[in-house]
């Protein structure tokens, strides 16, 4: 937020001076932020920042009736019900997202992993909006490389050692981590159960930096800065209609060197060469 905050200023747009900013948390509540949506829009803001998509989603629903515009980042607009058409937007809201769908890119380093997988697993919590495109791009990467696409259901914290259990016995060694909140902050237990199962997994970034193999992250820092200048772009007085999202938002890898070695991934260096982070 304070590097939207900044870019906003960098574009005339001053909190306190020329303009009035007010920020909302509803830390990942989804009860919590259907409510502060409705208290944001009985503030009447002439433009919304959103940075997560159930946030979006919860904005879009209560302002039908007074269509402020939204500016969002969202890894998947289309598949988290926000949009029909990136390059046309055709209600109140438009964006960043990724350049390309993020699974394909996990995809290629689970590849790096484990060479020889013919089946790989998703866990996979059908709870938030970008879930099921999330798994529905996965299994459009692997088709053409004759990967079957295997997915775990897991919707609590306790069901994480079960789902690693369960593709242990269906002959399965390698998994990609699916979206949602529930895996992103429980990093350290998924490592715990995709170990003691020999899975090696690839996720957000959450995987790496708790000593997994992989993971990856947006590149936030332009995420919000992108989110700035479309959001001066609208007070200049730009409709949404003729802002497209940015679709140029390419993910960030960062791998853990000992997980690696642990693996004994051959191609291990090739992948610390071009990691963004190394832990």
């Amino acid at each position: 937020m304070d590097i939207a905050e900044a870019g906003l200023a960098r574009h005339g747009f001053v909190d306190g001076e020329t303009c009035v900013l007010q920020r909302w948390f509803g830390n990942r509540d989804i009860e919590r932020t259907r409510s502060l949506a409705k208290e944001i829009v009985e503030w009447r803001p002439e433009v919304i920042l959103s940075f997560m998509t159930n946030a979006d989603l919860a904005l879009l629903d209560v302002t039908r009736e007074y269509p402020i515009p939204i500016v969002c980042w969202s890894m998947d607009p289309v598949g988290g019900g926000l949009v029909a058409d990136p390059q046309r937007p055709e209600r109140n809201l438009t964006g960043v997202t990724f350049a390309h769908p993020l699974p394909a890119a996990q995809l290629e380093v689970l590849r790096a992993l484990r060479p020889a997988a013919r089946k790989v697993a998703m866990l996979h919590n059908p709870t938030y909006a970008i879930a099921p495109a999330a798994l529905a791009h996965l299994r459009h990467a692997a088709g053409p490389l004759a990967i079957e696409i295997q997915e775990f259901e897991c919707l609590s914290l306790a069901e994480i050692d079960g789902a690693f259990d369960a593709m242990r016995q269906a002959g399965i060694d390698a998994a990609i981590i699916g979206p949602h909140e529930l895996f992103n902050a429980n990093g350290p237990a998924i490592n715990r159960a995709a170990d003691a199962n020999s899975v090696a997994v690839v996720g957000l970034l959450s995987i790496a930096e708790n000593g997994g193999p992989a993971g990856f992250l947006p590149d936030f820092e332009h995420v919000w800065t992108l989110c700035a200048t479309i959001a001066a772009e609208v007070l200049r007085g730009r409709k949404i209609a003729d802002l497209p999202f940015q679709r140029s938002i390419a993910p960030l890898l960062g791998v853990h060197r000992e997980a690696l070695r642990r693996l004994g991934v051959s191609d291990g260096d090739r992948l610390i060469e071009r990691a963004d982070w190394v832990f």
